[in-house]
């Protein structure tokens, strides 16, 4: 039996269904992270399990407990918000030894796992310093500790990261990760960001109108996703229906189907410098109308027949001359055309 089920689970706000019986598992020990756009209940159900929203049908279960209709403190259940929500007034070693206390622990308990916790997430040599003296990175760690010490049976995290800069919540992503892997504490990670989901997880359930739409391995999701949504969602697939599809290559083989491609496993060339089109590929021409650098990565938007295409190459391998205008061959592999799911 899994560690935390997710049975069912609805809950309406003013009539609306924001979860529609939505079902998932997590098992002891995981780091799963719920992912979806603003809007598809993915903090409301973060918010059911943590007794916040009274749920208006389902169970959920943790630790072979119905916790469903439990009160918030007797569910076992810690929380980290995107607000750091700590005490202004206490340093670093109170807040992170503030739950201890109220558990009723004293003195060298106490002091023992302040500090196996401080340690853990990073911050020796803070215990002293006050919130408004830390990085906002600094502040979410003791959020984190305070969270962690108290030993909760699952952890929540409502999208932790959102208000820090892009490197600091790099590295937090990484951070987080050495952390669980070290406590063996259960998490569940909401967020909205793809890159962050894929980092992080352990599995990744995607979330789309109160219903789970896909679940697995970040590699899984990110490389056979099941439908047109999560193919839209989770990275930069090319998207196409099976006639534009038709048109592009010249093979009747996809009418009423819907087709992903990811951007990097197409190949782009200059006169047909990288090889040709032969049984286990399709080749087509076409010219550049968009050139993007995202770091390590040149994104190519290629104009074939109606079509657009996306072709992503690292940003040394390829002659930076080829701008806007320039035609080109695109070599798409056939194993790497992805059949969706409406």
């Amino acid at each position: 039996m899994s560690y935390l089920i997710i049975d069912k689970v609805t809950k309406k706000f003013d009539g609306m269904v924001v979860l529609d019986e939505i079902s998932l598992a997590v098992e002891r020990g995981e780091l799963v992270t719920l992912l979806g756009p603003s809007g598809c209940g993915k903090s409301t159900l973060l918010r059911c399990i943590a007794g916040l929203n009274e749920v208006d049908g389902g169970r959920i279960l943790l630790n072979d407990r119905d916790i469903t209709y439990l009160a918030p403190r007797k569910r076992g259940v810690g929380m980290v918000f995107q607000s750091y929500a700590l005490f202004p007034n206490m340093t670093v070693y109170e807040n992170v030894a503030f739950g201890l206390k109220m558990q009723g622990l004293k003195g060298d308990r106490i002091a023992a796992r302040v500090r196996e916790m401080i340690d853990l997430v990073g911050l020796a040599g803070k215990e002293g310093s006050y919130p408004r003296e830390l990085s906002g990175g600094q502040q979410q760690r003791v959020a984190l500790a305070r969270s962690m010490i108290v030993e909760p049976d699952v952890l929540l995290l409502d999208e932790p990261f959102n208000a820090l800069d892009a490197k600091i919540r790099k590295t937090l992503q990484m951070e987080l990760k050495n952390i669980q892997k070290k406590s063996g504490m259960t998490m569940i990670f909401v967020t909205h960001d793809q890159e962050e989901a894929l980092t992080i997880s352990d599995r990744i359930f995607v979330i789309n109108e109160g219903r789970v739409a896909q679940s697995g391995k970040p590699l899984e999701i990110y490389s056979q996703p099941a439908n047109e949504f999560v193919a839209r969602f989770i990275g930069n697939f090319n998207v196409l229906k099976g006639e534009e599809f038709e048109q592009l290559v010249g093979e009747p083989l996809f009418t009423g189907k819907s087709l992903a491609i990811r951007p990097e496993v197409i190949k782009l060339s200059l006169n047909g410098e990288n090889g040709k089109g032969h049984n286990g590929s399709w080749r087509i021409k076409g010219k550049v109308v968009g050139v993007f650098l995202k770091g390590n990565i040149l994104r190519y938007r290629v104009r074939s027949k109606d079509s657009i295409l996306d072709v992503d190459v690292l940003n040394n391998s390829m002659d930076c001359s080829i701008n806007y205008d320039t035609w080109v061959d695109l070599v798409i592999p056939k194993d790497e055309v992805k059949v969706l799911n409406l």
